[in-house]
């Protein structure tokens, strides 16, 4: 059905545009990358993939630029009169103010592909959107744009990304099916099977694409809820005097427990922003999802909640917030990552200058720079020793590898401070809870030691 079409243009080409661009060459497919970022193109173009962090990825774009199968460029017009399966993975961001959906990258996109699109050409969107969005705004756009008819002229679906940060090529050949949902039956058989030369876990069709969209909103959904369970049953467990992560394991070695890590606050481009995808559907529909909302309260207010431990502690230093030096520990949303959109740390420093904190180190061991922090007037360290030396509130906010290590004994060493004693602030379980001479431990859903 589908053996005309060799050649993909990718749009958007971030940490999904890049994964996806190389799981359909390798599965031999040619491929035009297609960005509005131009220096990013040009980076590219001039085969500079060192800031690649996914791996495969680079390896990949290699090997397929030799053999003339990869092409980029950021004339998406040129792309879509050349490809004939359109692969978008353009971000599909909030409103800050409103919290709704921001459809500018998308609209521009469409458009884009809408001017040289031919008939049986597809259309897959693979960024995450509202319900309904791709058969309301994305066909709507197409067939006025384009004059041509779904299902008639072309094929429209969506499939969702189903990645994780750091293993994102793997991920999506190897251990997810793909979930499809077409605009029609027709759209949907399309996709599905030319997702299947590429995905080797198999296909999901779908009923349509709204059922593909409320797929993956929900997997976001249902992590966001977990993880404020966690948060807020490691907050009880701190103000009972008892160990969360005690309880933790305690309850989950039974199978129908599954209570999740609690943390500073929730990350990246996925879970913060379902949740709202999904509330913004469910206000026009009349119905009022408060487990959802509730969620999502509670883990945007985890940032302030850490700070708030620094208060309640920190007079045990003899110093006020003001002249206390801080070094917090991460700026990835995740571990073992060096994407920092949407940290909680952004939040973490803008509370802490809110109490009148005016000296914050921050470490990371992957993140070089961070656009958010540098308007906060914070710069990012890869020095450990160097961020805790003379600290006198250490914040462990991030799970790298590198802080798992970390003891008590050694943050005061390094911190210098025997007396008065340095804070360490733990969000994420990572540091022993033991008393020691030169720290006071304060760590969520853990006792206070000191």
């Amino acid at each position: 059905m589908n053996e005309h079409i060799r050649h993909v243009a990718v749009y958007g080409l971030g940490r999904v545009g890049m994964p996806l661009a190389a799981a359909w060459l390798n599965a031999g497919f040619s491929v035009t990358g297609v960005d509005t970022n131009a220096s990013l193109v040009q980076r590219l173009c001039s085969q500079d993939f060192s800031f690649i962090d996914e791996p495969g990825v680079a390896e990949a774009f290699r090997e397929h630029i030799a053999s003339k199968k990869l092409f980029f460029t950021s004339d998406g017009s040129a792309a879509s009169k050349e490809a004939s399966l359109h692969l978008v993975a353009v971000p599909t961001p909030l409103d800050k103010e409103s919290r709704r959906f921001n459809s500018e990258h998308l609209s521009g996109a469409i458009q884009t592909i809408s001017g040289g699109l031919k008939c049986g050409d597809v259309i897959i969107l693979e960024s995450s959107v509202p319900p309904g969005t791709t058969s309301g705004l994305v066909k709507e756009t197409v067939e006025s744009s384009s004059g041509l008819r779904v299902n008639k002229d072309f094929f429209l679906a969506f499939s969702p990304e189903r990645i994780y940060v750091g293993r994102a090529l793997d991920d999506l050949v190897n251990n997810y099916p793909k979930i499809v949902g077409g605009v029609g039956r027709d759209s949907g058989l399309v996709a599905s099977e030319l997702y299947s030369k590429v995905v080797r876990k198999g296909v999901i069709l779908v009923n349509d694409s709204v059922t593909a969209e409320v797929v993956k909103l929900f997997e976001g959904v249902y992590r966001d809820v977990n993880i404020a369970l966690a948060n807020e049953l490691a907050l009880y467990c701190g103000r009972l005097g008892v160990d969360y992560y005690e309880v933790r394991s305690a309850a989950n070695s039974q199978p129908y427990s599954h209570l999740h890590t609690p943390g500073p606050g929730v990350g990246g481009m996925c879970i913060p922003v379902y949740p709202y995808f999904v509330l913004e559907s469910s206000q026009k529909l009349g119905l009022d999802l408060s487990v959802v909302s509730t969620a999502r309260k509670i883990n945007e207010s985890m940032p302030r909640r850490v700070v708030e431990l620094v208060l309640e502690n920190i007079d045990a230093l003899g110093k006020p917030i003001a002249s206390a030096t801080f070094a917090i520990l991460g700026d990835a949303f995740r571990g073992d990552t060096s994407d920092s959109r949407n940290s909680p740390t952004h939040e973490l420093v803008y509370e802490l200058h809110k109490e009148g904190a005016a000296r914050i180190r921050i470490h990371d061991p992957y993140v070089g720079f961070d656009p958010v922090l540098s308007k906060l007037g914070v710069k990012i360290e890869n020095d450990l020793e160097e961020v805790l030396r003379g600290a006198d509130v250490v914040i462990v906010a991030v799970d790298h590898t590198v802080y798992k290590t970390l003891t008590l004994e050694a943050i005061a060493k390094l911190a210098g401070n025997e007396s008065p004693k340095t804070l360490v602030v733990d969000t994420k379980g990572l540091v022993e809870p033991k008393s020691s001479r030169g720290a006071l431990y304060v760590g969520l859903g853990r006792r206070r030691l000191g």
